[in-house]
C-alpha cells in the first residue's frame, strides 16, 4: 500500500462518527447554538450490580478476544456502550447484549449484562464520547448530555435550540472533553462547552474556503485545540483554548504538508507530509523543526513518533519509530513478505500497535504488538471477522474476503479493532469493531 493509500485508510481515531444519520441533523445556527434547559424526558433501566472495574491499567499486551461489536462503540472504563441496536457479543459464554433504539445501553465487559440503560422516548442518539467517569450523547433534537457512567443518570441536560436539518451538509462530531471543554465540529463551525455544566464557551470558524475534516480527531495542546481541514492547501487551524480566538492557520508554504496535525506533547504539533513532517509550535504555528523520514509518520507518544507508509522505489511497506526531539531514527523494518498495512499504527504505553493483512486475496488480518524502542514483536493476535449486520451469502463472504482494519482505540487494558471497507475506515460507524485485552 502506498503512503496515500495508508493516508486514505485512515479513520477518524477516537470517538464515534455520525453514519447513518449524516443527512438527518446539522446543529448548525447562523446566529449560533443556544443552551435552554430540557424537561424530564429520559429514563434510566439501572445500574445493575457493581459497577465494572477497568479490565487492566494503560496500554495491554493483547491476548484475547473480550466482545466484539457490530457497529463501533465507545469504553469507559469496564463498561462498552452501546449507541442504538449496536450488539455486544461476547465468545466466550456465547452470549450477546442488544442495544435500544432510542438510547445508549452500557454492558459489563465483565459479567457480559447490560449495567444500565440510558433511553429517551421517540428521540435518538446521534453521536457518543466517553471518559472513564462520564458519557456525552448528542440526540437526533439536539439535545447535548452528560450521563454519569457509574449510575446511567444525567448530570446536565441542555437543548440546542433550534436545530437546522441542513441536505447536503457535513455532519457533526462531539469530541470527548479535555482541558474542561467538550467540543461539537461541523464542517463550518466549532463549538466548545463547559464539560463540568455544559454551558457555552466559544464558537471557532474555519478560515474561508478550508472546511474541517471530520474523519480526524482534532488535536489538543496545552493552549490550543488544532483542527485539521479536508483541504490539502489550508492543512489546519488552531484555536486558543480559553476564548476560541483563531491563533494560526497552516503554516502556509511547507512542502508536502498535509491535514493530518498529531500532538507530540502540550507544546509542540507535528505536522506529517509524506516523508516526515514538520514540528510547530502549539501557541503560535511556529516552524520548529523538519523531521525527514522516508514514511508518513502517523502518532506520537512519550518523545516518539511512528511512520508507516512505502519508501520510494522498495516495492514494500514499511514502519518505524523516531525521536520526536531530534528526528534519530530508533528503527525500521520492512513489513513481512506477503502483508500489507491497512491502517496507520498507534502509539500507546511504549509499544506500537497495527494491524497487518495477508495479500493473497483472503482477508486474515493480525493484530501485532512491537516494543516502540526496538521494534521487537512483543505479542500478535488474530481478532475475529466480525460481518456487520444486514450482510448476508455473497456479500457476507465479499466482507469476509476483504476487509480493511486498523486500530481504532486504547483504553485501560484493552482496545479496539475497526473492521470494515473504505466507507468504514472514512466514518467509523460503518464498521465493526472487535475489542481485545
Amino acid at each position: 500500500m502506498t503512503s496515500t493509500g495508508v493516508r486514505a485508510a485512515l479513520g477518524r481515531r477516537s470517538a464515534l462518527v455520525i453514519g447513518a444519520v449524516v443527512a438527518l441533523v446539522v446543529l448548525v445556527l447562523a446566529g449560533g447554538w443556544y443552551l435552554t434547559r430540557e424537561p424530564h424526558d429520559y429514563r434510566v433501566d439501572g445500574p445493575h450490580g457493581s459497577f465494572p472495574a477497568a479490565l487492566g491499567s494503560g496500554a495491554p499486551v493483547p491476548s484475547r478476544t473480550v466482545a466484539t461489536a457490530s457497529r463501533t462503540v465507545e469504553l469507559a472504563g469496564g463498561l462498552a456502550l452501546l449507541p442504538g441496536k449496536a450488539t455486544l457479543s461476547f465468545p466466550e459464554g456465547k452470549q450477546s447484549v442488544r442495544g435500544t433504539s432510542r438510547g445508549i445501553t452500557a454492558v459489563s465487559l465483565r459479567d457480559h449484562r447490560a449495567y444500565w440503560t440510558y433511553t429517551r422516548p421517540g428521540r435518538a442518539v446521534i453521536d457518543i464520547a466517553a471518559t472513564d467517569g462520564d458519557v456525552f450523547a448528542l440526540w437526533n433534537d439536539g439535545q447535548l448530555t452528560r450521563i454519569d457512567s457509574r449510575s446511567g443518570k444525567p448530570r446536565w441536560r441542555h437543548h440546542l435550540d433550534q436545530p437546522l436539518v441542513k441536505e447536503g451538509r457535513q455532519h457533526a462530531q462531539l469530541i470527548a472533553p479535555q482541558h474542561g471543554l467538550v467540543l461539537l465540529v461541523a464542517s463550518d463551525r466549532v463549538d466548545a462547552f463547559a464539560a463540568d455544566s455544559g454551558a457555552a464557551r466559544w464558537t471557532g470558524r474555519p478560515a474561508d474556503g478550508c472546511p474541517f475534516a471530520l474523519d480526524q480527531n482534532p488535536v489538543f495542546t496545552g493552549t490550543t485545540v488544532v483542527i485539521a481541514s479536508r483541504n490539502d492547501r489550508c492543512t489546519v487551524a488552531a484555536y486558543r483554548l480559553d476564548n476560541g480566538g483563531r491563533a494560526w492557520t497552516g503554516p502556509s508554504g511547507v512542502a508536502e504538508v498535509a491535514a493530518h496535525p498529531v500532538a507530540v506533547d502540550d507544546t509542540t504539533v507535528l505536522l506529517t507530509g509524506r516523508q516526515g513532517g514538520t514540528l510547530v509550535a502549539a501557541a503560535d504555528g511556529r516552524p520548529v523543526r523538519q523531521l525527514t523520514t522516508p514514511v508518513e509518520l502517523w502518532d506520537a507518544s512519550g518523545g516518539l513518533v511512528v511512520g508507516a507508509g512505502q519508501p520510494e522505489d522498495s516495492g514494500r511497506d514499511a514502519l518505524g519509530v523516531w525521536d520526536a526531539s531530534t528526528g534519530r531514527r530508533l528503527w525500521q523494518n520492512p513489513v513481512p513478505t506477503g502483508f500489507r498495512l491497512d491502517g496507520g499504527p498507534l502509539l500507546a504505553g511504549g509499544q506500537v500497535y497495527v494491524t497487518l493483512t495477508p495479500e493473497d486475496g483472503k482477508a486474515k488480518p493480525s493484530l501485532v504488538v512491537l516494543d516502540a524502542r526496538t521494534g521487537a514483536r512483543k505479542a500478535s493476535l488474530d481478532p475475529p471477522i466480525v460481518v456487520p449486520a444486514g450482510l448476508s451469502g455473497d456479500d457476507a463472504a465479499s466482507f469476509r474476503d476483504e476487509v480493511q482494519t486498523q486500530v481504532l482505540t486504547i483504553g485501560e487494558g484493552v482496545l479496539a479493532v475497526l473492521e470494515g471497507d473504505e466507507a468504514a475506515f472514512q466514518d467509523e460507524a460503518k464498521g465493526s469493531v472487535a475489542l481485545i485485552a
